[in-house]
């Protein structure tokens, strides 16, 4: 078994380090967007980046700079992983 092909801990748990899952959970959430690139650079859109929200929480580990988690109750897509760049109505900009 390769080293990256899974990694667990003392206690069985598995610690989510595995290089193919990981690639196929950023396709799996890619395919899930709410705004396609081209449609950020509707002026209505424009900076309204999940990144950019009040709402947005980083994931860590080997995705952290592409998804976080969207915590805005109001939205369709609360307590999901969203890419950094997608968007949504309910965009709440940092204050």
């Amino acid at each position: 078994m390769d080293t990256d092909e899974l990694r667990v801990a003392k206690d069985g748990k598995w610690l989510g380090v595995n290089a193919r899952h990981i690639d196929l959970c950023r396709a799996r959430w890619l395919r899930r967007r709410n705004r396609m690139p081209e449609e950020q650079e509707v002026p209505e859109h424009r900076g309204q980046h999940c990144y950019a929200c009040q709402y947005w929480m980083p994931i860590g580990g080997a995705l952290i700079d592409e998804f976080g988690i969207c915590s805005n109750a109001a939205s369709p897509f609360d307590r999901t992983a969203r890419g950094r760049d997608d968007g949504c109505d309910r965009f709440a900009a940092l204050t």
